[in-house]
């Protein structure tokens, strides 16, 4: 769920980039952004239909996300 809401840390570094706590703030934001676009995404969609399967996968972590606020 952390990949699609912010930045993937990096296991060469030596500190993390993204905490649990930052990941929450940016979901909320994320939610919003994915209702604001939906139309374009679903036009998107129709153009590109390999990317399917990962537009699936965020639809999944944003009912996730919806089910914990």
């Amino acid at each position: 769920m952390a990949s699609y809401v912010s930045r993937p840390s990096e296991p060469q570094r030596r500190y993390r980039r993204n905490r649990s706590f930052s990941i929450g703030l940016k979901a909320d934001s994320w939610l919003n952004s994915l209702s604001f676009f939906a139309e374009e995404v679903q036009q998107l969609m129709r153009l590109v239909p390999s990317k399917r399967t990962y537009y699936s996968r965020g639809l999944r972590t944003a009912t996730i996300i919806q089910s914990a606020f």
